[in-house]
């Protein structure tokens, strides 16, 4: 149903930070597709209750956070391409030398052939720091459409240790 993430994204670079950290919740979860008005893509839906979460409301200290793509407006013929719809799996790639900002993170296909934007500058420095120290996989989510075109896109991080519990999600090593 959803296409497979072929390996988690990011590798720690060093272990983890020694701070006491909020337990998570360990709910269950699955990925079920959904579409309105504005969109389409996947929506989590927790299993214990069947409660779809918006994106606003994923559990951050469950293993679960979603990003919008900033600068997508830029790159519309690339994000016209498969690789962006909801279920693929993403690549973050930090731009150290970028000259407008150092922290900055380049949103990509699984291939690293098409660029269609930027993790929002005011997500950066939490979201490289979670690239330091955490794997996790990055996927598609949401689209949002005018017409037949995709002018827009949110992607799904899901930390390693939630993987397990979230359904319609399988990693290939």
């Amino acid at each position: 149903m959803f296409k497979r993430i072929k390996n988690l994204l990011n590798q720690p670079a060093s272990p983890p930070a020694s701070r006491p950290a909020t337990p998570p919740v360990n709910h269950e979860y699955e990925l079920v597709k959904f579409s309105d008005s504005e969109g389409r893509g996947l929506v989590v839906r927790r299993l214990s209750d069947l409660q779809k979460l918006s994106w606003q409301t994923l559990p951050k200290r469950d293993g679960l956070q979603s990003l919008k793509v900033a600068g997508t407006s830029h790159r519309l013929k690339a994000l016209q391409a498969k690789a962006f719809e909801p279920g693929n799996t993403i690549l973050l790639v930090p731009e150290p030398e970028n000259p407008h900002d150092p922290n900055a993170i380049a949103v990509y296909d699984a291939d690293h052939q098409l660029h269609v934007g930027y993790v929002p500058a005011n997500e950066c420095k939490r979201i490289l720091r979670k690239i330091e120290k955490e794997r996790f996989a990055c996927l598609s989510m949401w689209e949002v459409r005018k017409g037949k075109q995709r002018v827009a896109l949110r992607v799904l991080l899901i930390d390693e240790k939630t993987l397990p519990r979230v359904k319609g999600v399988t990693i290939l090593d």
